[in-house]
């Protein structure tokens, strides 16, 4: 059953799985095992995950505000005159 956090592309989930494992390694000179990776990355998906969505949300929101403005001056532009 898959959470509202889990890695959906098997092949991310496990690219990022052994990107832990080296960078523990590499940090700390520790072997940790596919486990403990899986759950190190299931705990950071879980408490930042929707902070990070929320902030894709709010840029998007932005860009969009932004684009809705270019469009509001070329339309005004666009205007025939009276």
């Amino acid at each position: 059953m898959l959470r509202k956090w889990d890695i959906k592309n098997k092949q991310e989930r496990e690219r990022c799985v052994y990107e832990i494992i080296a960078r523990v390694a590499e940090e700390d000179d520790t072997d940790i095992g596919v486990i403990a990776a899986q759950e190190i990355l299931d705990l950071v998906a879980e408490h930042l995950g929707p902070e990070c969505y929320n902030m894709g949300i709010e840029e998007a929101r932005k860009l969009t505000h932004a684009r809705f403005a270019d469009l509001e001056v070329d339309l005004d532009v666009a205007k025939a005159p009276i």
